[in-house]
């Protein structure tokens, strides 16, 4: 019996493999099948994956939907972090860059005023002789010493040390966003917005190194289409997609 390899369907499908027309990843299913090139004939099926559509253009939509007042949450939200930072650390008489450090490292499940407070809280503390034991940010342990490793390591670190100090990806791209490096933090709104699919955070799909870069990558380049940075990009498509959807 002879076989050959068909193309016999494609569909435009999501990554657990329900069909939607308004996701980013196009499959091929393929079938072996005998010479006549029926597929229900066919003895093996695999699924192809052959690119993803652009991330870049489901972001620009999303921008372009935007309010005066969302774009100019985006341009300037991690201009005023910053700030914020660089008056606590000429409070304390620190580098900024630990200063962003320790807030980088105190924001996971921590509201963003609070983030302030905690890291004002643990700054005081450090420079008047206490003990990371006297902190309670509102956020894990494991984070609460590692914002004190971050001080505990002084100022002859570099942003770099206190990048591999945070290790994690969302709150190393945090740190670097604060710093003004042209990234941005890819959570699962980040996610949802590049692939035009809403879908609840325990929905979207793990978020590996490569899939990060790739959007990153997209969310640059969406924002150089309106001089903007990946972080401000990301920003003002971030608080557009949670005005539209309610969440």
């Amino acid at each position: 019996m002879h076989f050959a390899l068909f193309a016999c369907v494609i569909n435009i499908r999501d990554s657990v493999g329900g069909v939607n027309p308004h996701n980013n990843l196009i499959y091929v299913h393929f079938a072996l099948a005998n010479r006549i090139g029926n597929c229900d004939k066919g003895l093996t099926e695999m699924q192809t994956r052959i690119f993803p559509m652009s991330y870049a253009t489901n972001i620009n939509k999303v921008f372009k939907q935007a309010t005066q007042e969302e774009v100019q949450h985006g341009l300037t939200w991690y201009a005023d972090a910053q700030d914020a930072c660089q008056d606590m650390a000429d409070t304390y008489e620190l580098p900024l860059a630990i200063v962003v450090g320790v807030v980088a490292a105190l924001s996971p499940t921590n509201r963003w005023e609070r983030n302030l407070i905690d890291a004002g809280n643990m700054l005081e503390t450090f420079t008047s002789g206490g003990y990371v034991e006297d902190c309670a940010p509102c956020t894990y342990k494991t984070m609460r010493d590692k914002a004190w490793k971050i001080l505990a390591d002084g100022v002859t670190q570099d942003a770099d040390d206190i990048a591999k100090t945070l290790n994690g990806p969302k709150i190393t791209d945090f740190f670097w966003c604060i710093m003004g490096q042209d990234v941005c933090v890819i959570d699962g709104h980040a996610w949802c917005i590049a692939n035009a699919d809403r879908r609840t955070m325990q929905e979207v799909p793990s978020i590996g190194k490569k899939l990060r870069k790739e959007l990153q990558a997209a969310y640059s380049k969406a924002g150089k289409r309106h001089g903007m940075t990946a972080f401000q990009m990301q920003a003002a498509t971030w608080v557009t997609w949670k005005r539209i959807h309610n969440v």
